[in-house]
């Protein structure tokens, strides 16, 4: 279970930082997750502190730190791909980052739902067929097996 942080939502501490968040990611804090990507996307700049193999000064994060989260039950020798992962689930939720806004709407974690199996082409590889319900045309149908086949 992650553990809330004294850090969430705390409103910036100056109004030279007012248009900015700073966030820093650490392991045992609240798990990164779809909501606050797209909450992110109010902000005009977003700092993230990255701090390298023990962390960070506690004092800079006492100071600077807006948010303090976790992209996940494991540690790594730095900040920077946390920062690279949360930048990248930030930038899905900018208008035209994905080319049709349906596409958004339509991810896997927006319902929390999970994902369905994803076919391309050829129709048939090493043997395996692409489902023919999928080839068939008929989209209320390919809807109810993508709902039937979904990875919680």
């Amino acid at each position: 279970m992650a553990q809330t942080s004294e850090y969430q939502n705390r409103p910036p501490t100056n109004r030279r930082r007012a248009r900015a968040r700073y966030r820093h990611g650490r392991e045992r804090q609240a798990v990164y997750h779809a909501g606050a990507a797209r909450l992110a996307t109010r902000y005009t700049r977003i700092v993230f502190l990255c701090g390298r193999y023990e962390g960070m000064d506690q004092r800079i994060l006492d100071r600077l730190a807006d948010e303090v989260f976790s992209i996940g039950p494991y540690v790594l020798t730095g900040g920077e791909l946390p920062a690279l992962v949360m930048t990248d689930a930030i930038a899905r939720h900018v208008p035209g980052v994905l080319g049709k806004e349906a596409s958004l709407a339509e991810e896997s974690w927006s319902d929390g739902e999970g994902e369905y199996p994803q076919y391309t082409r050829p129709e048939t590889w090493l043997g395996i067929k692409v489902p023919k319900i999928l080839l068939s045309g008929h989209h209320k149908d390919i809807e109810a097996w993508k709902k039937a086949h979904r990875m919680h």
